[in-house]
């Protein structure tokens, strides 16, 4: 788990994001179940960001999982982020 974090880091050092602060947690059991638990004991997360894939297998389990029944009944919004977009076209969203 500790290389694919360190991957993730280098990717977003080559896009000049730097400074982006990335916190890495691993839990296990459930997803949504494990999500929830840690937003109910972190009251500084006020949204979730996810990334959907834009393979023809659809958009990851995690988006899969949230954007069914569980949608509604989230603690926090959520934003999913479609996997086609370039770093330009999601830097302008923000």
């Amino acid at each position: 788990a500790a290389a694919i974090f360190r991957l993730y880091q280098r990717k977003l050092n080559g896009w000049g994001l730097e400074d982006v602060q990335v916190h890495e947690i691993i839990r296990h059991g459930d997803p949504v179940e494990q999500l929830v638990e840690l937003i109910n004991e972190d009251e500084d997360i006020s949204f979730l960001v996810l990334g959907a894939s834009s393979s023809n297998q659809g958009p990851g389990r995690l988006v899969s999982l949230l954007a069914g029944k569980q949608a509604g009944l989230f603690p926090i919004p959520i934003v999913v982020i479609p996997g086609s977009l370039e770093l330009h076209e999601i830097e302008a969203l923000a």
